[in-house]
Parts: C-alpha cells; sequence; structure tokens
C-alpha cells in the first residue's frame, strides 16, 4: 500500500513536471512566433516605406534633372571667350554697329546689314602691318570653318590705313588685292576707298593701331 501512495505520488509529481516543461516549452515556441510576426510586419512596412521612398527620390531627382536640364540654357554664359594676348587690347564698348556699303575685290556689294543676326568680325587692317598678316591665315581658318555657320569675317581695307594717309585709291587697290591673290585668303575684303568706314567706327572708338577688330 505505501509503495502503491509512493508510486502515485511519483507518477503525479512527474506528469505535473511534464506539464511545466510541456507549458514552458508551448510559451517559448510562442513567443519567436508572435516576435517573427511583428518583426515581419515591421519589416514589411519599413520595406514599403523604403519603396515609397526610392520611388519619390527617384521622381524628385527625375524632377531635378529635368529642372537643371531645362534651366541650364539659361545659365550658360554667352559672352565670347577670348585668350588674352600680349600687346593687344580688348575693349568692350555697348554701341550699335553702324551700316555700311563697300565693294570688295570682285566688285561685288557688301552691305553690313546684310549680316544681321550673324557673328561679325569687322576687321581694319593694311598690307604692311606685320600683326594683321600674322592674324590672317586664323581669319581665314574661321572663314572656312564657321562662314557658312552664322560667322562672317569682313577685313576692310580703307586707302588712308593701306598707303598710311595717302589717297591714291588705284594704288591701294593694286597692293591689297596683290597681297590678298598671293596667299588666297578668301573671305571678303571691302574696299573703305573713301575712308568712310573707318571714320565712322573712329567715332566710336578712336582706331588708333591695326589691327582693329569690332564683333
Amino acid at each position: 500500500m505505501r509503495i502503491s501512495q509512493k508510486l502515485i505520488l511519483i507518477i503525479a509529481s512527474l506528469f505535473v513536471l511534464i506539464l511545466v516543461v510541456s507549458a514552458c516549452q508551448q510559451g517559448n515556441n510562442d513567443a519567436p512566433i508572435e516576435d517573427n510576426t511583428a518583426n515581419d510586419l515591421a519589416q514589411n512596412e519599413a520595406i514599403g516605406q523604403n519603396d515609397n521612398s526610392s520611388d519619390d527620390s527617384r521622381e524628385t531627382s527625375s524632377d531635378s534633372s529635368d529642372e537643371a536640364s531645362e534651366g541650364s540654357y539659361e545659365k550658360l554664359d554667352i559672352d565670347p571667350q577670348v585668350t588674352v594676348r600680349e600687346n593687344m587690347d580688348y575693349i568692350r564698348i555697348d554701341q550699335p554697329s553702324i551700316d555700311f556699303e563697300l565693294e570688295d575685290l570682285n566688285g561685288n556689294k557688301i552691305k553690313l546689314s546684310d549680316y544681321k543676326g550673324q557673328l561679325v568680325f569687322l576687321n581694319f587692317w593694311a598690307t604692311w602691318c606685320p600683326p594683321c598678316r600674322e592674324e590672317m591665315p586664323d581669319m581665314e581658318a574661321i572663314h572656312q570653318q564657321y562662314g557658312d555657320k552664322g560667322v562672317a569675317i569682313l577685313a576692310v581695307s580703307s586707302t588712308e590705313l593701306e598707303l598710311r594717309g595717302g589717297n591714291d585709291k588705284e594704288k591701294a587697290l593694286r597692293q591689297v588685292k596683290d597681297y590678298i591673290d598671293k596667299e588666297g585668303f578668301t573671305f571678303p575684303i571691302p574696299l573703305d576707298t573713301d575712308n568712310k568706314a573707318l571714320r565712322e567706327y573712329n567715332n566710336i572708338f578712336p582706331i588708333t593701331g591695326i589691327p582693329t577688330t569690332i564683333v
């Protein structure tokens, strides 16, 4: 009888222990499931927010890029850029150009206003001027490359400049024609035989030396 009571007590104790252990294991199993579920939900929400943020960022970035692209042209510096050389003066004068009509070496009429809308290099020069002769190959290169793209070279030859104060129009014409034919330059050479263009532009800014180029 005593053995039976002890056995029953032992079995009951084991049963209670099993229930406790089982309950603990069940609690441990349930806890991670709840945590994982909560974590998964939190991660999913975070992923969704990140996706939305990425989309917003992409949209914002795209919008910003579009705005930058659209506004970039407004920020362009359209002022001509030049490489400053020694012994040359660069002066900016906000004055309108003065129209003129002259003949070139072939007898063709050249009117400045016909070049409206183009970038015009109005150059005053003479055949005896070393700096003038030095820059003319560059002027020819510009004429060849950009002459049909809205850039015009007009190298005005004034009788007074060519003859250093003389007034022999025929002599000035022969000197200029011989030089241009020899060098093979093809840009227009307006002949300012009566020095009118020279004097009009000299009133805008004194032409005290050559070459003088007005853009």
